[in-house]
């Protein structure tokens, strides 16, 4: 018998609505993510065809981000 919650079971995801993507070519591009009245946008830079993502509210530091990475 297993401890626990099964794997399915545990994992939770708290991912945003996409509300626009600006793609920046070369298979990179910044996305605004659905953000609640009030609070700051929030957006989502992705490179290497989304294999990697990193969360910002700085839309100057998800530009840098898709340049370099």
């Amino acid at each position: 018998m297993e401890d626990g919650l099964p794997l399915a079971v545990s994992c939770t995801t708290m991912e945003r609505k996409v509300l626009d993507r600006m793609d920046r070519g070369n298979g990179r591009w910044i996305e605004l993510l659905d953000h609640s009245f009030g609070e700051e946008p929030v957006y989502r830079a992705c490179g290497q065809n989304g294999g990697i993502c990193r969360y910002t509210n700085d839309l100057w530091q998800a530009e840098i981000y898709v340049q370099y990475y």
